[in-house]
């Protein structure tokens, strides 16, 4: 039950931190590099497909 609670709890931090990074390319005050780099650790950690999805996107692509 745990490591269900633990997989969500990551998919939607790093969920977050994909938007908040992909809000960031226009909002010039926000750390983009610093969203995006937390989002690959949370959804590294927790399922490869996500990950090979987050990294394939043309936002982190062009600003990592």
């Amino acid at each position: 039950m745990l490591i269900i609670f633990k997989k969500w709890l990551f998919i939607i931090i790093g969920s977050t931190l994909f938007l908040l990074g992909t809000v960031s390319i226009f909002v010039p005050l926000l750390p983009k590099v610093l969203f995006y780099l937390l989002t690959t650790y949370f959804l590294n950690n927790i399922s490869d497909r996500l990950y090979s999805y987050f990294t394939d996107n043309h936002y982190y692509q062009t600003y990592i």
